[in-house]
C-alpha cells in the first residue's frame, strides 16, 4: 500500500492548485487558500521561535472561527501537536486537558475563557518572518491529543500520529468528495470534527463554519447552499427532526450526510433518503483510538438494523470470541491506529495489544460488540461496558431505549441503572412527543407488554431535551445527576410538608422510601 500524502503536504499542494478558492468561511467573513497558508505559515514560525519542536503539545482553545484552522495548520506545520480544548467545557476540564498534555503554549482569541497556566499566544498576532525554517514532518510524530472519556472517570487523551491521521483523510476525501463546500458545527474537542474541518482542506472544498450548537442555526446555515458534506451525530439528527416539526421544512439537501459516534437507528436517516435530501447517507464507524473512521456502510432505505459496515482500505478488523452468529468484541489493526494514551503505558498496554497476524503490530481492543452480517458487512450490537444486572439478569440498555422509543408518545429514550438498598433498577428519561398526551404509567404499561419484567423501568421521568455532550452524544452523567438532584429535592419537600393530607406521589416521581411510584 502506497503510504498517504501526511496532511500539511496536501494542504499546500491545494493551495498551490487554487490559491484563490475559499478556503474558510464563519459568520464573520471568509479567508481564501492561500491567505490561510500566509497566515498560518507565519504563525508555524513564531511558535518555532517560541520553542516548539517535534511533538511539542500544543493546547488549541478557539471556537468555531477562522483563526481556529489558522491555529492547527500552524502547530501541525510547525512540528507540534495540536491539543483541542472546547472554549465551552467548564474551565475545570480545560485546565486538567492543558495540565495532562503538558501543553506548553495555549493558541486562544482574547477574552476566551479563564487562564490555563502556559504562555497564551494570539492567533492573529504577527508572524514571524518567513526566513524561519519550519521542520520536516515525520509520519510517527504525534498530530494531535484527543481526550477522550475514561472508564475511571479521569479523561485519557489519545495521541494521534500524521501516518494515521493521512490515512484517514486520504480516505474521506475521496469517499467523501470534499472538493465540495462542507459544514462543521460540531465540538473542536470532538474527532468526528477531524473530518469536517481537515478533509476539505485536504480535497479543496472549503469549511463552513457554524459557531452556535444550536440546531435551528445549524439548520439556517445548512439552508445556505447545497453542500457536499455535513457530519453529525444521530443525536443532531433527532434535534434537526425536533426543530424541522416546528418550521413544518422538509430536511435541507446535501450530498452525503455522514452520521457518526453514535448507533444510528433506520428511522433517524430514512426522512433523508425518502425525501431526496441527502443523495448518500453513511454511516461511519470508528473509535478515537483508531483516528475518527475505521468502517463505513453506505446506508439504504431497507437497513434494519444499520450496518457499520466493512473496514476502510487501511483498516483489519477481526472479532474476538464471535463472528457470523455470536457478538464478540471488535478489534482493529493497521495504520490508522492512535500510539497510545498519552502517559499512560499501562492503560495503553491494556488495551492496544500485539497482534498475532501483525508482524510485531498492535490491535486496539474496542469494546465493542460486533458480529458479521451474511453479506459480510459488521453489525454493532453495543458496549462491553453498558450492560446492566437488574434483579440478576442481564440487561442492554439499548433494547430498552428501543422499546421506549416504538412507543407512539416518546420522541427520544436514555436509560440507566439506580441504586437502591435492594439492588440496581432501571431508570428511563424520555423525551415526548409534541401533543402526544404523554403518560408514565401507560408507558410502562406499554413496556410490559413487551419485556420482561426485570427490563420495565422503575421510573419512567420526562424531560424537555434529554442532555448532550459536546460531542453532541446523550450525556448519561448528566442523568445520573439529575436523579441524585430529583430525590433530594423530592425528600426535602417531603420532610417540610406534614403527614396529613401529604398528597401521593406524581406517576413517574420517587417515592420517599426509594421504591417505584407507578
Amino acid at each position: 500500500m502506497t503510504p498517504p500524502t501526511l496532511f500539511p503536504d496536501r494542504f499546500l499542494a491545494t493551495v498551490a492548485a487554487i490559491p484563490d478558492a475559499v478556503a474558510v468561511r464563519d459568520d464573520r467573513g471568509s479567508i481564501s487558500f492561500g491567505a490561510l497558508h500566509h497566515r498560518a505559515r507565519g504563525l508555524a514560525g513564531a511558535l518555532v521561535t517560541a520553542g516548539v519542536r517535534p511533538d511539542t503539545a500544543v493546547a488549541v482553545r478557539i471556537g468555531r472561527t477562522r483563526n481556529l484552522l489558522v491555529a492547527v495548520l500552524a502547530v501541525l506545520r510547525a512540528g507540534g501537536a495540536f491539543i483541542p480544548v472546547d472554549p465551552d467545557d467548564p474551565p475545570a476540564r480545560q485546565r486538567f486537558v492543558v495540565r495532562d498534555s503538558g501543553a506548553t503554549l495555549v493558541l486562544s482569541e482574547t477574552g476566551d475563557g479563564p487562564p490555563l497556566g502556559p504562555p497564551t499566544l494570539h492567533p492573529d498576532r504577527p508572524g514571524a518572518p518567513g526566513t524561519v525554517v519550519l521542520p520536516r514532518i515525520h509520519p510517527e510524530q504525534t498530530a494531535y491529543v484527543m481526550y477522550t472519556s475514561g472508564s475511571t472517570g479521569t479523561p485519557k487523551g489519545v495521541a494521534v500520529p500524521h501516518r494515521a491521521l493521512a490515512a484517514y483523510l486520504d480516505w474521506a476525501a475521496m469517499r467523501y468528495r470534499a472538493d465540495r463546500p462542507v459544514v462543521a458545527h460540531t465540538s473542536p474537542a470532538f474527532d468526528l470534527t477531524v473530518t469536517t474541518l481537515l478533509a476539505p482542506l485536504a480535497g479543496g472544498g472549503g469549511v463552513r463554519l457554524v459557531r452556535s450548537s444550536d440546531p435551528l442555526e445549524l439548520d439556517a446555515v445548512w439552508r445556505e447552499r447545497s453542500w457536499g458534506l455535513v457530519k453529525l451525530t444521530p443525536s443532531h439528527l433527532d434535534a434537526l427532526a425536533a426543530a424541522r416539526r416546528v418550521t413544518g421544512d422538509q430536511p435541507p439537501a446535501v450530498d452525503v450526510l455522514v452520521v457518526g459516534g453514535e448507533a444510528v437507528r433506520p428511522e433517524q436517516v430514512r426522512p433523508w433518503l425518502a425525501a431526496g435530501r441527502a443523495t448518500r447517507v453513511v454511516n461511519e464507524y470508528g473509535p478515537t483510538e483508531a483516528t475518527v473512521g475505521c468502517c463505513a456502510h453506505e446506508v439504504s432505505g431497507t437497513d434494519d438494523p444499520v450496518p457499520i459496515g466493512r473496514p476502510v482500505p487501511y483498516a483489519r478488523v477481526t472479532i474476538a470470541g464471535g463472528g457470523a452468529v455470536d457478538p464478540g468484541e471488535l478489534l482493529v489493526a493497521g495504520v490508522g491506529l492512535a500510539h497510545g494514551y498519552l502517559g499512560r503505558p499501562g492503560a495503553t498496554a491494556e488495551r492496544f495489544r500485539p497482534d498475532p497476524d501483525g508482524h510485531g503490530a498492535r490491535r486496539y481492543h474496542t469494546g465493542d460488540l460486533a458480529s458479521l452480517g451474511p453479506d459480510a458487512t459488521l453489525r454493532f450490537h453495543g458496549r462491553t461496558d453498558r450492560q446492566l444486572k437488574i434483579r440478576g439478569h442481564r440487561v442492554e440498555p439499548g433494547e430498552v431505549e428501543a422499546a421506549l422509543r416504538a412507543s407512539p408518545s416518546v420522541a427520544a429514550a436514555a436509560v440507566i441503572a439506580e441504586p437502591t438498598r435492594t439492588g440496581d433498577r432501571l431508570v428511563a428519561y424520555v423525551v415526548a412527543v409534541a401533543d402526544s398526551g404523554f403518560d408514565a404509567a401507560a408507558v410502562r404499561r406499554e413496556l410490559a407488554g413487551r419485556l420482561p419484567g426485570y427490563a420495565v423501568p422503575a421510573r419512567v421521568v420526562c424531560l424537555p431535551e434529554l442532555p448532550l455532550t459536546t460531542n453532541g452524544k446523550v450525556d448519561l452523567g448528566a442523568l445520573a445527576q439529575h436523579r441524585r438532584r430529583s430525590l433530594a429535592q423530592l425528600l426535602a419537600r417531603l420532610e417540610a410538608e406534614p403527614d396529613e393530607g401529604r398528597p401521593e406521589p406524581a406517576v413517574g416521581e420517587p417515592t420517599a422510601s426509594g421504591g417505584p411510584a407507578a
